[in-house]
């Protein structure tokens, strides 16, 4: 049985700076060390499953978050 890839992240500093974030502050919401974040963001190294699963999850919720401020 082999283990599925997950598609590479791409755009994660792009989506960061869009959102007015630093490395630091987004990695501690996602609970990483900055070193781990900072790899991932650079495409040295990918997070685990669940990590990437994680911080999916937390681009998306400041995602809209910042969407529905400006609507408002």
């Amino acid at each position: 049985m082999s283990k599925a890839k997950l598609p590479p992240l791409t755009g994660l500093r792009e989506r960061r700076k869009a959102l007015n974030i630093s490395q630091m502050d987004l990695a501690a919401l996602l609970g990483v060390s900055l070193v781990s974040y900072r790899i991932w963001e650079a495409g040295a190294g990918s997070p685990s499953k669940e990590n990437r699963l994680r911080l999916e999850e937390t681009l998306e919720r400041l995602e809209e978050e910042a969407a529905s401020d400006t609507l408002t």
